[in-house]
């Protein structure tokens, strides 16, 4: 018994420590973690860290930060009671990438959001999960403490909220405030992520500096390395390889000793490589900008925490405008069609041609009636979506620090850009490197190599077709007009500086030839799967 909790089964053992899952004495279905520690084997440098951390967990109570519950200490030993993370740690859950798919908590997830053939976790899992790190992070060093030991061992994942409301009710953890498990950040049908392991975290005012080595030498911050102070910038280091570890499936610096990694660390002087793992361009710039080994040059606080914010609310904002004019467009194209019926120009001359036609245009009619109808069922939602998106996305830029480029505050009322937002939500303005084309075109190479590679081991040949086919028409939906894809008149050719859509002359003609190209893996792999089907 410890408290009003009873201690079950073990569930984890350390050098001085045993962890166990616990339960209410009176309420059985709340569960809790108890860790056990033997204080006769702690000598006084860790007997400090324990009660460091105990303080400090007292001081600290938001959704994304494992909660104290309670502390007994007996002779011999002292009992912490936490909040239960059924998941267990993000290094684990990244090792188990394969089998997580088998687990019931997280099966519907990996149906929506399937990791990648090789490397680490769906990227919008990482993001999910940045998001969550970013908002546990935030609160800590607005009180004041610096963590200095993130690392994926102590990122301990829980099933979602939705989770446990629609299949186990009668079973959830012991919530130590009322939003425990309400998530702050992040998608709320995704894991849930709490920073925990405080034993090596400080009260440092932001004026201050540490000097002290300590944390986890793989995440650990090159001024750490080389035994220079530091201050809370040191998290936003380790928060790049814990990021760099999900996309990748592990951190971007290895080595045996303190000497070697900061070794390592300078002789890349700030290029960080992600192989050939398809990775979207922002979110490898968020990694760069965590790595940088001068913590001067690295990416500031407010810069992160509301960069990493809103760029959801970004993208999506810009790709349902790009929607909405796909979709105004197919309805412009149905227009014409029945346009063109009433003028009778696609029915032909003849009495015989009139009547056969007639039959078919009848036929072709209902058709294009039921396409419409869809067509504007979709529109209504992308407006309201994009209505939405584009509140929150505002919302969120009247948050961002005054002196921030983005802050309504520093954008003329008139302004407008490349990717300005077509939605009647005023004032709304997006950096012109987001456009609907880029983030088109990065899924549309996403998908397309994900199928090269499954189709060069043989694995799911369908779905590949899908993903060449659905590739094919993002890249063409990138193209202004359907004239663009068929090549234009001889003198009608735009001047080689003429921007359309975003691209460049040179842009559009690569992407061309990638659509070319795609068409001839496509052609191929419907070949191969059409001998398959006859073979078997």
């Amino acid at each position: 018994m410890v408290g009003s909790f009873r201690r079950m089964n073990q569930i984890g053992k350390g050098s001085f420590a045993t962890v166990y899952k616990g339960v209410h004495i009176k309420k059985r279905e709340l569960v809790v973690a108890i860790k056990s520690v033997d204080t006769t084997k702690l000598n006084k440098k860790l007997k400090d860290n324990l009660s460091t951390e105990i303080q400090i967990l007292r001081n600290l109570t938001h959704p994304h930060i494992v909660a104290l519950i309670d502390c007994k200490e007996v002779p011999k030993y002292i009992h912490i009671v936490t909040e239960f993370c059924e998941l267990g740690d993000l290094s684990s859950f990244i090792k188990k990438r394969a089998t997580l798919a088998d687990h019931p908590a997280t099966a519907h997830m990996m149906k929506k959001y399937p990791n990648p053939p090789v490397g680490g976790l769906n990227e919008v899992l990482c993001r999910h999960f940045l998001k969550q790190i970013a908002s546990a992070l935030e609160f800590i060093h607005a009180k004041n403490y610096v963590h200095r030991d993130l690392k994926p061992q102590n990122l301990l994942l829980n099933p979602s909220p939705l989770y446990y409301q629609t299949y186990r009710p009668n079973e959830v953890p012991y919530a130590a405030a009322a939003d425990s498990m309400v998530p702050a950040v992040g998608i709320a049908s995704l894991p849930m992520l709490k920073v925990a392991d405080f034993g090596f975290a400080r009260f440092l005012p932001k004026s201050s500096l540490a000097e002290t080595l300590c944390g986890s030498p793989l995440y650990m911050a090159p001024e750490i390395l080389r035994y220079e102070k530091y201050d809370a910038k040191a998290d936003l280091w380790s928060t790049g390889t814990v990021l760099h570890e999900m996309l990748v499936g592990k951190p971007p610096f290895r080595a045996s000793n303190h000497v070697e990694l900061l070794r390592r660390i300078e002789k890349q002087d700030d290029r960080i490589s992600f192989g050939e793992i398809p990775i979207s361009r922002d979110m490898k710039n968020i990694v760069r900008a965590l790595l940088k080994k001068t913590p001067t040059e690295r990416i500031s606080h407010e810069k992160f925490f509301c960069d990493v914010d809103i760029a959801f609310e970004q993208e999506a904002l810009v790709l349902y405008v790009k929607a909405l004019a796909l979709l105004a467009k197919s309805i412009d194209l149905a227009g014409s069609w029945w346009g063109q019926r009433h003028r009778g120009e696609i029915i032909g001359d003849s009495h015989t041609s009139r009547t056969s036609g007639n039959a078919n245009v009848a036929a072709v009619g209902t058709k294009m009636n039921q396409i419409v109808q869809w067509v504007r069922t979709r529109f209504n939602e992308c407006v309201e979506k994009s209505e939405f998106v584009g509140r929150k996305l505002l919302e969120a830029q009247k948050l961002l620090p005054p002196d921030h480029p983005a802050h309504p505050n520093n954008l003329p009322s008139n302004s407008t850009s490349i990717t300005s937002a077509g939605t009647s939500v005023e004032n709304i303005h997006l950096p012109t490197g987001i456009t609907a084309e880029k983030l088109m075109y990065d899924r549309a190479i996403e998908m397309s190599r994900a199928a090269a590679v499954n189709e060069l081991v043989g694995e799911d040949l369908p779905g590949c077709e899908l993903n060449y086919t659905t590739a094919i028409r993002m890249l063409e939906a990138i193209f202004e007009s359907e004239e663009e894809m068929l090549g234009r008149k001889p003198g009608s050719r735009k001047q080689e500086d003429d921007v359309i859509q975003g691209l460049e002359e040179e842009d559009r003609a690569s992407v061309l030839k990638l659509i070319e190209g795609l068409r001839a893996r496509l052609k191929a792999l419907r070949k191969k799967i059409e001998i398959q089907s006859i073979l078997q």
